[in-house]
Parts: structure tokens; sequence; C-alpha cells
């Protein structure tokens, strides 16, 4: 089964999202000692409960380049939701965390959608329209 998974937050003050839902992916930071592939799938597990397979990372991009040196990579991973590590998954949350996890998004006026999810999603709907090299 190959589907996006998303999730949705109420972000670490618990409160300023009370009333409206973010959807975001999965994401964290980079740990002492990880590269962005073990981060990566630490995060999913954490996030979600489930188990996956890295299958490509992203150089470093920024989000701000000149106003900040924040940077981030982006990691594929592939999710069998029929094996049997997947089967029952329950997310290991941090106090005060508050995250639903879904694999299919339902479109929803009460959720805010965070703009990384968006440009990855918008790029993957146009880019059987882009032409590189041509």
């Amino acid at each position: 089964m190959s589907k996006q998974l998303e999730k949705t937050d109420f972000g670490p003050d618990g409160f300023k999202w009370l009333t409206l839902k973010r959807i975001v992916m999965p994401a964290g930071l980079i740990g002492e000692g990880e590269d962005a592939a073990q981060a990566a799938i630490r995060e999913l597990k954490e996030e979600t409960g489930y188990s996956g397979k890295v299958t490509s990372v992203s150089e470093p991009c920024y989000s701000d380049p000149g106003m900040t040196n924040s940077n981030m990579q982006w990691a594929v991973v592939d999710i069998d939701a029929d094996a049997p590590e997947n089967a029952n998954v329950k997310p290991e949350l941090e106090p005060g965390e508050f995250i639903d996890v879904f694999m299919e998004l339902k479109k929803t006026k009460q959720w805010e959608l965070d703009a990384r999810l968006l440009g990855y999603a918008w790029g993957l709907q146009h880019s059987q329209d882009w032409s590189v090299g041509k």
C-alpha cells in the first residue's frame, strides 16, 4: 500500500492552535550522531508510529535564504502499511504533543496547510508538465 502520510498537530505551545489544526509532514531536528536519513526514520516512528525505509535524501535546502541560515533536508520514506511492524501503530508522543495520523487527506476548512507540504504536493502535481533541459 503506497499513500502519502500526513499528520496534524497542535504545536508545542499547546494553546495557539487549539481551534485550527495544521497539516504537516513528520519532521524534526537531526540529533547528535545522526544523519538526515536516520533522523527521518526516528521522527517518523516518534510522530506517527510507522516504520519505513528511506529511499532518498535531498541536499540541504533553505526556506529563508538571506534571513536565516536555517536549513532542511527532505527524506523520502517508503512505508509498507501492510508490514507487521506497521499494524496497530501508536505514536511515541512527548508531553503536550497532540498528533492525529492519517494516510489520506480529507479536505476541511478547519485546518491550515504547512507551506512546505503544499510546495511538495504542488511540485508533484506539476512535475509532469515541466521539462528540464529542453
